[in-house]
């Protein structure tokens, strides 16, 4: 076995799912809306604490693909609306990530600012059912004080009239 194989290998045995991209997990409600809704009311993405690392980092860092979480809270949002698409985290390249980045920290000082303290981020996805998504994120005493941005990249790739 080859160096580079029989590290692979180590990895993937020592460290379940550590070494190979994994499917985020599953949704807790199939098609069953009231369960979506259920499920979704108070979701971590929707809750400060869930955020406050990224909205430590400097708005150009918060660019990624969706994370599981997230991922879960698109999933019981398409089965509480009725969507059939089951969202996924997109596959992003580094320009893609790095020209989206430089468009960020270009922002105006003022937007900046504004930026810094209310974007948790934007998260890209695929199958999401639509172009794109935003919530809002909560603190301990319900109050709207940030959110997110979620874009498909399968859909922002069309022409206008596809």
């Amino acid at each position: 076995m080859r160096p580079a194989c029989l590290v692979l290998w180590l990895l993937t045995m020592l460290l379940p799912g550590a070494a190979l991209p994994r499917e985020p997990a599953r949704a807790p409600c199939r098609d069953d809306k009231a369960c979506a809704a259920a499920a979704a009311r108070g979701h971590a993405v929707t809750r400060l604490d869930y955020w406050r690392s990224a909205l430590a980092r400097p708005p150009e860092q918060r660019i990624d693909a969706a994370p599981p979480e997230l991922i879960e809270d698109l999933t019981l949002a398409n089965i509480h609306d009725g969507f059939a698409e089951k969202p996924r985290a997109a596959r992003l390249s580094r320009s893609f990530v790095r020209d989206l980045q430089a468009a960020m920290a270009e922002l105006p000082p003022a937007v900046n600012r504004l930026v810094s303290r209310k974007l948790a981020g934007i998260y890209f996805v695929e199958n999401l059912g639509g172009t794109g998504y935003t919530e809002a994120i909560y603190d301990d005493r319900s109050n709207p004080v940030a959110g997110f941005v979620v874009l498909d990249v399968s859909v922002l790739g069309r022409r206008a009239n596809a």
